[in-house]
């Protein structure tokens, strides 16, 4: 991840904290827990393992999205104080 977009991430997760986290860490933790639930009950590893990968690459994608949200908010905020 480039400098530039880590400064934005991290100005996102100021401004907007629980959305942040709940849309970066939550998918993690989510297949995490699919995954331990699933050695526990003698399910599927390999499913299981699929579904947290899943997850985490879901998690990549939303925050990017999030992220280039949040960047073209601050945009248009900036052009709307230059007018």
């Amino acid at each position: 991840m480039a400098r530039r977009e880590r400064d934005y991430l991290g100005r996102m997760v100021r401004t907007h904290p629980v959305r942040t986290v709940l849309f970066t860490v939550g998918p993690i933790v989510f297949g995490l827990l699919q995954f331990l639930n699933s050695f526990l009950n003698d399910g599927s590893i390999l499913f299981a393992l699929a579904f947290c990968v899943a997850m985490g690459i879901f998690s990549a994608m939303v925050t990017r999205y999030h992220l280039v949200t949040f960047r073209l908010s601050q945009l248009t905020k900036n052009i709307d104080r230059v007018e």
